[in-house]
């Protein structure tokens, strides 16, 4: 008890909680949460407050050996050995107190902004404590074999290259890359990756927490029962670690982190807003009200006749073989939604464009009436069209290039038009009032039809590919 006091007094512990805590919220702020993968990544930022408890149990059991300690210590009815199991008890008694407070207010704050999607994996939070644990029994272990003050601090250096290193890629070598599941926690983890092998994980960090308690004790009196518990530990850890490893590398097709098997396209499930079609894996349907909201001001503007050909959107993953473009003519969205303008703009400038006929990514939209008109319908939601279009690229969770409507090319002269339409009240009348023909027409002859002069802005044609 005097030593999980003294531990539980040390504030540097509780700052990095806190510390992990604020730098998983600054990654996610602006995205929708997502706890399938927020937990794991929770459990790396987290390795901080493991780093801490290592070092800090490591410079209490080692403090025997230091500033003259060994002769006072030897008049105390307690050894080295009774301070060695108290310290550690007491760092592995801390993990649970310290990390179960940092789950408990990031998942309420995450949980207070709502539209949260995903399933939590418990074992990911246990892994944080076992690892937490196994920090405080290695640093005792430590400081037994290796009574060095620098030893603490090599550890942790090295373990953090080797976390950091570990590529955990299911499409890798049958390990997953360097260090793979043998390690503490293993970072990496993407929506659309197969359900990771965190329960035997967790009894893999179980049974190591008895090997290294063990081997520090070890260090005082070597007995049957000890070398017992380390060959009973590491018949346990070595084959759980492997099979998690193998586990972890299996590629299923489809598999979305944390559900209970494979989900593919069949697994989607639908539902009907503002009479637009919208499809997500099961755990992901609290986005669809947030994919509705983006696309209703596009919708909305639609002519009632247009609107018996809005898209289905249907979410994808970005892994496997089967997400590729679709040729129904549905729309995809992905496995990361931000609460940014760059999702919303890039899912309603897909529905803008593939309702205007611009489904083909990459065409040259430049002369053409239906780019002006599919700028305008963008511009509803409060999208400024800009001078040109650059294609919106999602990689993992990462917006890469300028929120830009629409995945054609044009220029300023639509873009002007386009702002010019939305500055007019009566807009709204001529396109419905046109939209068959503004579908087909040239911008020069659609004109007239929209309310706009031709003034000294040049039309240019397609140069490239043009939209058909």
């Amino acid at each position: 008890m005097v030593e999980f006091r003294r531990l539980a007094r040390n504030p540097i512990l509780w700052a990095l909680a806190v510390a992990a805590v604020a730098l998983q919220y600054n990654d996610v702020r602006d995205r929708a949460p997502d706890l399938s993968v927020e937990t794991v990544s929770l459990a790396g930022y987290g390795l901080f407050l493991a780093a801490g408890v290592l070092i800090t149990t490591n410079l209490s059991v080692s403090r025997d050996r230091r500033h003259a300690m060994p002769e006072p210590l030897a008049a105390l009815p307690r050894r080295a050995e009774d301070r060695t199991r108290a310290i550690t008890l007491a760092g592995m008694a801390l993990a649970p107190c310290l990390v179960a407070p940092m789950v408990a207010v990031y998942l309420t704050i995450r949980h207070a902004q709502g539209d949260v999607a995903g399933r939590i994996d418990w074992y990911e939070p246990l892994a944080l404590v076992a690892a937490t644990a196994l920090a405080a029994a290695g640093g005792a272990a430590l400081a037994r074999w290796l009574p060095s003050l620098i030893a603490g601090p090599i550890a942790v250096v090295l373990l953090a290259m080797a976390t950091l290193l570990n590529r955990n890629r299911p499409d890798l070598d049958a390990f997953g890359g360097f260090g793979s599941w043998f390690l503490p926690v293993v970072l990496r983890q993407r929506p659309d990756w197969p359900g990771r092998p965190s329960g035997l994980h967790v009894l893999y960090l179980a049974a190591c927490l008895v090997l290294f308690l063990t081997v520090a004790l070890l260090r005082h009196r070597v007995s049957v029962p000890r070398v017992g518990a380390v060959a009973l530990a590491l018949v346990v850890a070595v084959p759980t670690g492997a099979i998690a490893s193998t586990r972890g590398a299996d590629p299923k097709p489809g598999a979305v982190a944390g559900s209970d098997g494979s989900l593919g396209p069949d697994d989607l499930r639908c539902e009907v807003r503002d009479g637009m079609t919208f499809c997500a894996f099961p755990g992901y349907r609290p986005w669809i009200p947030l994919w509705a909201d983006a696309v209703r001001p596009v919708v909305e503007a639609l002519p009632p006749a247009a609107r018996a050909k809005l898209p289905v959107v249907r979410q994808r993953t970005g892994t496997w073989a089967w997400s590729v473009e679709t040729k129904d003519g549905s729309l995809d969205t992905g496995m990361v939604w931000g609460r940014g303008a760059a999702y919303r703009t890039m899912l309603a400038g897909g529905v803008a464009a593939r309702v205007t006929g611009l489904s083909e990514e990459g065409c040259d939209g430049h002369g053409l009436a239906r780019t002006v008109v599919a700028l305008w319908l963008l511009g509803r939601t409060g999208a400024v069209p800009a001078p040109e279009g650059i294609r919106i690229d999602v990689v993992g969770d990462r917006v890469l290039g300028r929120p830009t409507p629409l995945g054609v090319r044009y220029g300023p002269t639509e873009a002007e038009y386009a702002r010019r339409l939305l500055a007019d009240p009566a807009a709204r009348d001529r396109v419905w009032a046109n939209w068959d023909t503004l579908l087909t027409a040239s911008l020069s002859e659609a004109l007239p039809l929209l309310g706009l002069t031709h003034d000294l802005l040049p039309i240019e044609g397609p140069s490239e590919v043009p939209c058909r």
